[in-house]
């Protein structure tokens, strides 16, 4: 046991700082859990740069889209009856086809049910190195009740 001296506003105490000789129950070391931690953070960076790109996409795919329509317009001004007539019914099978197709996107049938499962495999889904560290850590609990030193 180790004792430190207080001075506070004249009032002297101490402080008991008691050192256990044996190592505590969990005995996961700070390098796992630090190489959960940057596993974890190199996930969320992955996930990140990912709605990044797809952003990007997205925002590429509006400007060109606007542009095509842009250019549909001013040739839908130019033609004639005829021409502007056959436009129309071509934007009107292409509205159709997208009501048609829905708005909902709906998982595949191995992404649903009650357990977790990897798309395609049907095989379960890999733990994170956090979820390893935790499962870790409760099992070293349990251990070291059952076997206190």
């Amino acid at each position: 046991m180790l004792v430190l001296p207080i001075n506070i506003a004249d009032t002297h105490s101490e402080l008991y700082v008691h050192r256990p000789a044996a190592r505590p129950a969990n005995d996961i070391t700070l390098d796992v859990i630090s190489r959960a931690s940057q596993s974890n953070n190199a996930v969320l960076f992955a996930e990140q740069l990912n709605v990044q790109l797809n952003d990007a996409a997205r925002m590429s795919q509006t400007i060109s889209f606007e542009q095509k329509l842009g250019q549909y317009h001013d040739r839908f001004n130019d033609a004639s009856d005829a021409v502007c007539a056959q436009m129309l019914r071509e934007i009107n099978v292409e509205l159709d086809m997208l009501d048609k197709e829905g708005t909902i996107v709906q998982d595949p049938p191995e992404m649903s049910g009650q357990r977790r499962r990897t798309y395609g495999n049907g095989g379960p889904r890999r733990l994170t190195a956090a979820e390893i560290a935790e499962k870790q850590l409760v099992r070293n609990n349990k251990r070291s009740s059952k076997h206190p030193q």
